[in-house]
């Protein structure tokens, strides 16, 4: 038996080494998913707000062109083109008006049924022609009580490009008379805003009209507008008329891999589309990639090492069994082998208890004094990435915690004896009602049992602490603790009336790292029960649970008498 010892200590080395870097695989797949959550909130957030900028931009124009129609009579309608010197003065006075007071507007322009300018706020000479512009000839033919907003193009009276905002102008008896058109600069409304949101390096924010022509572009790319973008990943939900939606792609354009959101303009055919790159989504997330990969990588070497150390000492104990020589020398050595195994093996455990929080201390700290020495300076979502850096620290450490009582539980001695229950569980209840002080408890007679003090209460600290938190959220929490003899042992039940749990997963919880309930509604490392398991097991008794979801708990334990 002695010597399959350090056998044993190689494997479980290797189960620690396995157990360390498959929470080092969860942590990382939990903090990816949560980076891939808020990159998707933050873009959300961005293209609502170019949503909003845009229709409000739109319907400030849609404004300014109803003022202006309001400076119109019947009489100037009929004349158009014919309209006096004088009176086309005063309707360009009036527009040069309306035009001051309406930021981003390059220019207001009246045009006749046939297209040709009459009056515009630029001081351009009337005559330019617009009868061939699409958003003319979309008004001319029918009747349109809203707007109508043009591709990107640049205009014919400011010289500029812009968005064309448009509406028909009737006579009394609903013929077409003209259009009254407002130019909503690229540059001066919409480039300039969108260039104060920042999105990191290769953010990326456009507008789209249905027809998947580009409007307007940041970072600015002048030889793009009013052109179609082939192979955008986008063209597929403006062709559907998705409302909002977020996906990630990569840009026929330049390249960039990016995940991203677009939303229709509620009231026109136009589409907001923002991306940020996956890049600065995840930059976070690689560097806590390469610092698992370091330590996997460290932990396997030390695994090596130890284990070759423990397999030399096994072939050096066969080779002393084979001389069968100075039986009592020899039995010495083995037994100085494997004390001196164990200690290596505690050692490790230290080892990496040690060198494992040290790093993680340092990055909490930091990140905590980063957070809060430049809280005023940082964005809210670098605020929340050190957050998620500070969280995911604190709970490598309590899993790392666990882990080292999971494996101590399974080589401490056991110092058996008789072992009261009922001031065990009095002691755990009495420590346990500060943090849940609704909670109810019944505790009946309970009788001695044959065991180890310090392990036995572990057991119940456990058992006890899960019935308190899992009923922590009913209306009337409630614990029952009782016990009864049967034959040569002693059944404990501790019960609540908590969240419960599927049944069919009854014994797969007492294993390591198994959750019933997500870690939002539960908080925990999913090893406490598998440590109840694992010493009640040394104590040759049994331990099982009883469920149903949302009827509580109950959980039976079977210790020598």
């Amino acid at each position: 038996m002695l010597q399959k010892t350090p056998a044993n200590a190689v494997r479980a080395v290797w189960a620690v080494i396995a157990a360390f870097a498959l929470v080092l695989c969860v942590a990382l797949v939990l903090s990816y998913r949560s980076a891939t959550q808020l990159a998707d909130q933050q873009i959300l957030a961005v293209v609502r707000l170019v949503e909003e900028h845009a229709s409000d931009t739109i319907d400030r124009a849609d404004l300014s062109l109803q003022a202006a129609l309001e400076l119109l009579a019947p009489e100037d309608l009929r004349a158009g083109s014919r309209l006096d010197d004088a009176r086309r003065q005063r309707v360009e006075q009036g527009l040069i008006a309306i035009h001051r007071r309406t930021p981003g507007i390059v220019s207001l322009s009246l045009t006749d049924a046939e297209g040709r300018v009459v009056a515009n706020s630029v001081g351009m000479p009337p005559g330019i022609g617009l009868g061939d512009r699409e958003y003319f000839l979309e008004l001319k033919g029918a009747p349109r009580f809203a707007p109508v907003v043009s591709e990107a193009m640049k205009g014919r009276v400011s010289n500029k490009w812009g968005l064309q905002v448009a509406r028909r102008i009737e006579l009394p008896d609903g013929r077409f008379a003209g259009v009254m058109i407002a130019n909503v600069g690229l540059e001066e409304t919409f480039e300039k805003f969108y260039q104060s949101i920042d999105l990191g390096e290769g953010g990326l924010i456009t507008l789209r009209d249905q027809q998947n022509r580009m409007l307007v572009r940041w970072p600015a790319a002048p030889e793009l507008r009013g052109k179609p973008v082939p192979g955008s990943a986008a063209n597929q939900f403006v062709a559907a008329g998705s409302s909002e939606q977020v996906f990630r792609a990569t840009s026929p354009i330049d390249g960039i891999d990016r995940i991203l959101a677009i939303r229709r303009l509620p009231r026109q055919p136009i589409y907001a589309l923002a991306g940020i790159a996956t890049t600065v989504a995840f930059r976070f997330w690689r560097i806590e990639v390469i610092a698992a990969v370091c330590l996997i990588i460290a932990s396997f070497f030390v695994g090596r090492y130890i284990a070759a150390t423990l397999t030399a000492r096994i072939k050096a104990e066969h080779g002393l069994r084979d001389l069968n020589l100075q039986l009592e020398q020899r039995v010495a050595d083995r037994t100085a082998s494997l004390e001196q195994a164990m200690s290596d093996l505690e050692s490790f455990s230290y080892s990496v208890s040690h060198d494992l929080r040290a790093p993680l201390r340092a990055i909490n700290g930091y990140a905590t004094l980063v957070r809060d020495a430049e809280s005023e300076q940082l964005k809210a979502d670098s605020r929340g990435m050190l957050d998620r850096v500070i969280a995911n620290a604190e709970k490598m450490g309590r899993l790392i915690d666990d882990i080292l009582d999971y494996s101590r539980a399974g080589r401490a001695p056991l110092a058996r004896g008789a072992v009261e229950l009922a001031p065990l569980v009095a002691a755990v209840v009495a420590e346990l009602r500060e943090a849940y002080p609704r909670t109810e408890v019944a505790m009946a007679d309970l009788p001695a049992v044959s065991g180890d003090p310090t392990m036995l209460r572990q057991v119940l600290q456990n058992l006890i602490e899960n019935a308190f938190k899992f009923s922590a959220k009913v209306d009337h929490p409630r614990i029952e603790i009782a016990a009864s003899r049967a034959g040569g042992a002693v059944e404990c039940r501790i019960r609540d009336n908590g969240a419960g749990f599927d049944p069919q997963y009854a014994q797969k919880m007492f294993r390591m790292f198994q959750r019933m309930h997500p870690e939002s509604e539960f908080p925990g490392t999913g090893v406490g029960l598998a440590i109840v398991h694992r010493l009640v097991a040394r104590h040759g008794g049994s331990v099982r649970a009883e469920s149903q979801p949302g009827r509580g708990a109950t959980f039976l334990v079977t210790l020598p008498a």
